[in-house]
């Protein structure tokens, strides 16, 4: 008798390993499998955000009393600007044309400043935000 219930309890238990081995298996958790998409849509709608960049400020060229000029009024002496309208940018282009270029951020009570030279066109450059114009000249 002890041999027919140990018969049973031998059968039950292969009957659920076979089950449990039928089962489908998740990949992972189920706390895992809503974070994933979660975390995902977090990354996407970081990257939609739109980033803070130098660019996106307006940039102006400084002239001696305090009036400024578009950056693109440089097309006269750099026919090949583009839409480049911020020092990093013009520094940069002008260093991929084989150009010497020194640029120096200015210490500015408001705004930003930062001066951009080019001795081999004769260019020494004061690129201003908006807050140091006081007004702005079509050149």
């Amino acid at each position: 008798m002890a041999h027919r219930v140990a018969h049973k309890q031998d059968t039950a238990h292969r009957e659920r390993l076979s089950l449990w081995r039928m089962a489908p298996v998740p990949p992972f958790d189920t706390q895992q499998s809503i974070a994933l998409p979660m975390l995902k849509a977090m990354v996407f709608s970081a990257l939609a955000m739109p980033l803070p960049s130098r660019a996106a400020e307006p940039w102006f060229l400084m002239a001696r009393h305090g009036e400024c000029a578009n950056v693109a009024s440089l097309k006269r002496k750099v026919p090949d600007l583009g839409g480049i309208n911020d020092p990093q940018t013009f520094a940069a282009h002008m260093r991929r044309h084989g150009h010497k270029v020194t640029i120096s951020p200015m210490s500015v009570p408001k705004g930003k400043a930062y001066e951009v030279a080019v001795p081999e066109k004769s260019l020494h450059l004061l690129f201003v935000t908006s807050e140091l114009c006081t007004r702005t000249v079509e050149r």
